[in-house]
């Protein structure tokens, strides 16, 4: 997005996001006649540093004085001008960023494989945060309350970026209606926040505090975290932070938020804006996610679900066997799961995957969660759902 599309983009800018964008990053107005037809602001810092924001998107060199502000707040706050237009075009929004750093990414290039989890890592850390800042809790059996899905259902992704991977997603500030949401949501100061603002902070916060505390060697400290704790990690914030994770193992994932340029609801001072998960961390957060998680005893289940990819071999009997692996579902969650299959039961599971997309298996096994897999340990039985059976 350069020359051209820049001064395309800058005619989309509302004088007025902008204006609450510096009010907001703490940028100081000085006093200018009606007739000057534009906001003058002082660094709060560094002085001799001015905006100059023109009032009047009719005139002419408006996408030319606001390309320039555009690149006076870049050189500022050390982010690629075409990021700050980004946040700029999006001021009504907390804008969250997920990036993978690595080996291979220079491009803005990431597998298939690789995006699908990272975008669905990113979703559900979204619904992980805003049911702990609904209920705060260590374990969320459904990770299906109707303002995390009115939240999600309003949320936009947006373009793509330079600077690696990176996934971009808007979220509306006032996605949520206010009267819908809880009226006490903890959160203490922050409590009377829109809700959007809650969540991108509690998440944000608690990823910073995860972090801090797998660097500082005191992850024990979550085994007694108590109730109360203002940013109470969840284990289900913790499975989607390792399903972001990435195919190469030298990749990191940094999360970072752009908050909406609102004058009623100043940007969190005591939370990071940016926090990097590190490749050797994943293990560490895999490890926090089992100790929240309530440990039920294991059973024997039932579980419905599609044959997704068959990985067996053909043995000495020259029969196929091996590693099949499933969707299914289970507490209103999709599940990747896998299971080593004996030869009768890989014929069945070759049959099922023959009729396609719409056909089912019932699998009956006992189930090893995993952040990202699980396996069925042992598969005891596998049996197509025929239309009959309905």
């Amino acid at each position: 997005m350069r020359g051209r599309s820049w001064h395309q983009q800058a005619t989309t800018l509302r004088p007025l996001s902008v204006r609450d964008y510096a009010e907001t990053r703490g940028w100081l107005q000085l006093p200018l006649p009606p007739e000057a037809r534009l906001w003058l602001f002082r660094h709060p810092t560094e002085r001799l540093r001015q905006l100059q924001i023109p009032m009047d998107a009719d005139d002419s060199g408006y996408s030319e004085a606001m390309l320039e502000v555009v690149r006076r707040l870049a050189e500022l706050e050390r982010r690629p001008p075409d990021n700050v237009l980004s946040d700029l075009q999006h001021a009504d929004a907390d804008v969250i960023r997920v990036r993978v750093q690595g080996h291979g990414t220079e491009s803005g290039e990431l597998s298939f494989a690789a995006d699908v989890n990272l975008r669905e890592g990113t979703r559900r850390a979204l619904m992980a945060a805003a049911c702990s800042v609904i209920n705060p809790a260590r374990f969320h059996p459904r990770l299906s309350r109707s303002e995390a899905e009115e939240l999600l259902a309003a949320s936009r992704a947006g373009q793509t970026e330079r600077g690696s991977y990176v996934l971009k997603v808007i979220c509306p500030l006032n996605a949520v209606d206010v009267a819908s949401a809880q009226p006490d949501l903890g959160f203490d100061s922050h409590a009377h926040a829109p809700f959007t603002r809650q969540v991108t902070r509690y998440l944000m916060l608690a990823t910073h505090q995860l972090v801090a505390r797998i660097e500082n060697g005191r992850l024990e400290d979550y085994e007694e975290e108590p109730e109360e704790s203002e940013a109470l990690l969840s284990s289900n914030l913790c499975d989607a932070l390792v399903r972001m994770q990435s195919d190469r193992d030298d990749a990191r994932v940094e999360l970072s938020t752009s908050w909406a340029a609102d004058r009623r609801v100043t940007p969190p001072s005591d939370v990071p804006s940016r926090v990097a998960i590190k490749p050797e961390y994943f293990r560490e957060i895999e490890a926090v996610s089992k100790v929240l998680r309530p440990q039920r005893p294991a059973q024997e289940e039932l579980l419905i679900g599609t044959v997704e990819r068959l990985s067996g071999s053909v043995g000495d009997d020259g029969l196929r066997s091996g590693e099949v692996e499933f969707n299914v579902l289970r507490d209103d969650e999709q599940l990747r799961v896998r299971a080593s299959l004996t030869s009768d039961q890989y014929r069945e599971a070759i049959r099922v995957h023959e009729r396609g997309d719409a056909a089912y298996v019932k699998l009956r096994g006992t189930l090893r969660r995993g952040p990202r897999v699980s396996q069925l340990l042992p598969l005891r039985s596998i049996v197509g759902v025929d239309e009959r059976d309905d």
